[in-house]
């Protein structure tokens, strides 16, 4: 322990649980389905049996030793299987499980009962293919974490399972993050925000001891060793310690309304430190396996020891001897304890050579394999900070200070390490305002700063379930929820919320762009890119549809507008909060691309055609919608000239809203009148505003500007004193005021209205006609031209750039004649005076 956290034993309270009753046995008890007969398949079926109202009627397990153990265990005991009860691979069940709805749907007799729920517990690579290939049949989820090993999977997941717009077929969907169940956990969160013992929470400081031979049983020589071929550590072993963090920290407390308070920034750092090649003993020479190394019995790493050595025999090391050999359990009845010892041995000596294809290596565990000669390359040291900034949000009555609770600035550490005495025996040093807590994953002690009493708070005692009990407490709340479900008509969402919830804000990556088609990111064989009127450095590239896009685009538009149509309004709104939520979360990403030449657009059902100069913010806008939204709702098409006339002129195109120019709006004017769209034009103009004589000349916005005559030279004065002092560049500088016209397009038409000044002699009262070498980005002087003739180009033409003339004027008909005869449209014109007249 800490220096710091030394504790004086006296205690001056302790408070105990008692434990958690079963769940009372409904007359149809929810039937229940394990995928995968491993080490969390196992935990999950011993919990079912022990804590919860379910019961197991079939196993999914390629390995038949597994398979059979499992099943005699927890579903068919002494008899042989019947047909239903056990499969070697998920796709098996699921043919037989829609063979079996058929034969009931025909009417059939002696069919077998199906099942209403199912554990997935197969690696983390293969979770989103087995929920894929489940998700037809509608069936409750219990899904082990991680849930997937990369965003794209997530994602894939959530999409997969997401609710048809009606709502209709809703199924449960938990993901295994177990330490929210414990007894301990679940003490610790209540004492902290329902009790408040120790005021609101400054910092946490939270650490997961791994253990030094676990982690070379599972993260050097098991099935999480590598990235590539699982996730990495931190996502594997900790990724409900994150959960943990964030509940506490982030998640409002039970009864509260309030939105989720989201961690501002997130970081972290590790390596791989130890378990390299470079840190290999020289006494162990070239060998590749323990039991071949002259220095194993030196070795502290020595997988003869970890496994087989009586300084080590715990129940710890005979979980890891049926992973190394799962037909030990069938060893130890028969041949006693020596002849598992000799089957651990005999598995522990297979080794693969230098030869050996990496792709195979990858794909099997040596269990005897030297530490420092695997293919491992996941942290075996890593450290996480999060930090919070302020967000009060005041309920009806409340006070400032009340708006603050739980809302404050905060930070949190994760720490995984690999080199400690202790085995996922988590502990956490929590700091308050009033007090601070000790929770040691048994005990939880409390220090009250304004008593200096200490209080022991102990869970009731674990009845030997995993994870100190975590894994009975979610499989007995997720049976049970099942049982509701399934029993007692509750709802899925409005009683249980037991659904996919898009509050994580997973981060988009913001390198790469796709179109939305039908709910799913699109690429394409050819792409463009703009660039960054800055620095002139390329964006990156977008996709540019085909004319096949666009007719997959529209009909799934038409086909999700039906039935988002049916979708209660209430929930419908909801879904766009948690949208504008989820903006809020990538707005500082969204700004740079802004900055980049970028334009954000969103709303109801649409297919958005962005302009082939500022695609990525609106890519990326579409791309968060995936989480929100169904499939079809909110759709992108990134394209170049072609795109657009194809799709004004599409026969499934009821509605067409466009910004743009007015000659381009001519043109969906003409498309959209084969079929009668509706259409809304938002389009280029040349405003005028008239400055009268009582205006205070620091309140006027620069226009078209027609100035009396009695305050001409104040205003021309007081607009040329403040363009003069606008700092120009890139907008990604903080102290930029006026950044570049946005491509080569606006950039080339600005330069030619400043050659046109130029040459007709017109007047600069700030600024140049000299625009910047286009090399350097395309950057224009703000500039004003004093008093020019009526019928010049910057007057009667839309600038595009930071040019604009200001224009005096004497007689109001005259002023109101001028500003009217241009032709160019006008759809904002203002006046400016102080009082109606």
């Amino acid at each position: 322990m800490a220096p710091h956290a030394e504790q004086d034993e006296s205690t001056h309270g302790i408070t105990r649980l008692p434990p958690p009753e079963r769940p009372a046995f409904s007359a149809s008890p929810p039937r229940l389905l394990i995928i995968g007969a491993g080490n969390r398949g196992k935990a999950y079926a011993e919990a079912v049996k022990n804590s919860s109202n379910g019961v197991i009627v079939s196993v999914i397990e390629p390995i038949a030793l597994k398979r059979r153990h499992l099943g005699r265990k927890y579903i068919w005991g002494a008899r042989e299987p019947v047909p239903g009860e056990e499969f070697s691979d998920w796709p098996d069940f699921v043919q037989w499980e829609l063979s079996r709805r058929q034969a009931v749907a025909s009417g059939t007799t002696d069919v077998p009962e199906g099942v209403d729920a199912v554990f997935i517990c197969v690696q983390d690579g293969m979770h989103k293919d087995v929920v894929l290939g489940l998700a037809p049949l509608k069936l409750h989820i219990m899904c082990e974490k991680p849930l997937a090993p990369n965003l794209e999977d997530c994602m894939a997941i959530y999409k997969s399972l997401s609710p048809d717009p009606s709502g209709s077929s809703e199924k449960l969907f938990a993901i295994g993050h177990v330490l929210r169940y414990s007894p301990h956990n679940m003490m610790m969160r209540k004492l902290l925000l329902e009790d408040k013992v120790i005021g609101d929470i400054m910092a946490v400081n939270h650490t997961e001891p791994v253990g030094w031979y676990h982690f070379t049983h599972s993260y050097v020589r098991g099935n999480w060793r590598n990235e590539k071929a699982a996730a990495p550590s931190l996502l594997a072993k900790s990724c409900h310690d994150i959960d943990i963090l964030y509940w506490i920290l982030a998640a409002p407390p039970p009864g509260s309304n309030k939105p989720t308070h989201v961690p501002k920034d997130i970081s972290s750092s590790g390596s791989l430190q130890y378990f390299r090649k470079e840190r290999k003993p020289v006494e162990a020479g070239n060998a590749t396996n323990c039991l071949s190394c002259a220095y194993e019995p030196s070795c502290q790493f020595s997988a003869k020891r970890i496994y087989t050595g009586a300084d080590l025999k715990s129940q710890q090391q005979e979980h890891f001897c049926t992973v190394v050999a799962p037909e030990i359990e069938d060893c130890i009845p028969n041949g006693g304890p020596e002849a598992a010892k000799k089957t651990v041995l005999s598995k522990l000596a297979e080794d693969y050579s230098e030869d050996t294809p990496a792709d195979e290596v990858s794909k099997r565990n040596t269990f005897g394999r030297c530490v420092y000669e695997c293919d491992n390359d996941v942290c075996d040291n890593q450290v996480v900070t999060l930090s919070w900034d302020a967000d009060p949000i005041a309920a009806p009555g409340e006070t400032p200070l009340q708006a603050l609770s739980g809302r404050g600035s905060k930070t949190a550490t994760l720490h995984m390490v690999a080199f400690t005495e202790k085995i996922c025996t988590r502990f956490t040093y929590i700091y308050g305002v009033h007090g601070e807590m000790y929770a040691d994953s048994s005990s939880i002690t409390v220090t009250d700063f304004r008593t200096c009493k200490k209080t022991v708070h102990y869970p009731h005692i674990p009845e030997g379930g995993g994870h100190g009990d975590g894994d009975e407490g979610l499989t007995r709340q997720f049976v049970l929820a099942v049982d509701r479900v399934k029993n007692h008509d509750l709802c899925c969402r409005n009683r249980l919320y037991c659904l996919l919830d898009p509050n994580s804000h997973a981060k988009l990556n913001f390198t790469e762009f796709f179109n939305v088609i039908d709910g799913k990111l699109k690429t394409t064989k050819e792409t463009s890119q703009g660039v960054n009127p800055s620095t002139l450095e390329k964006n990156p590239p977008v996709p540019v549809p085909t004319r096949e896009d666009v007719d997959r685009a529209v009909q799934a538009a038409k086909k999700a507008s039906e039935a988002w149509a049916e979708v209660p309004y209430k929930e419908r709104q909801a879904l766009v909060a948690k949208f504008a939520d989820g903006i809020d979360s990538i707005k500082e990403d969204l700004a740079v691309l802004l900055t980049k030449g970028t334009n954000p657009h969103y709303g109801n059902a649409f297919i958005l055609k962005p302009s082939p100069f500022t695609p990525c913010c609106d890519l990326k806008l579409a791309e968060l919608t995936l989480k929100y939204f169904p499939a079809g709702v909110v759709q992108t098409l990134s394209g170049n000239d072609d795109l657009g006339p194809w799709l004004t002129a599409h026969p499934g195109v009821d509605k067409i809203s466009f910004t743009g120019s007015t000659a381009t709006g001519k043109k969906v004017l003409k498309s959209a009148a084969g079929n009668l769209k509706r259409v809304t034009l938002e389009l280029g103009g040349n405003d005028p505003a008239i400055v009268c004589s009582d205006v205070n000349v620091k309140e006027v916005a620069p226009k078209r500007i027609f100035v009396h005559e009695s305050i001409y030279d104040d205003v021309l004065e007081t607009l040329a004193s403040t363009v003069k002092s606008l700092p120009v560049g890139d907008g990604l500088e903080s102290t930029t005021v006026m950044g570049p016209v946005q491509n080569h397009l606006q950039f080339d038409g600005v330069k030619s209205l400043l050659a046109d000044i130029q040459s007709h002699g017109l007047k600069l009262a700030a600024g140049s006609t000299s625009p910047s070498d286009a090399a350097k980005g395309y950057f224009i002087t703000p500039t004003v031209i004093d008093n020019p003739p009526d019928a010049s180009r910057i007057v009667v033409e839309e600038p595009f750039g930071p040019v604009f003339p200001i224009l005096k004027w004497k007689d109001e008909d005259e002023v109101l004649r001028r500003a009217n005869g241009n032709p160019m449209p006008r759809f904002g014109p203002q006046a400016w005076r102080r009082q109606r007249g």
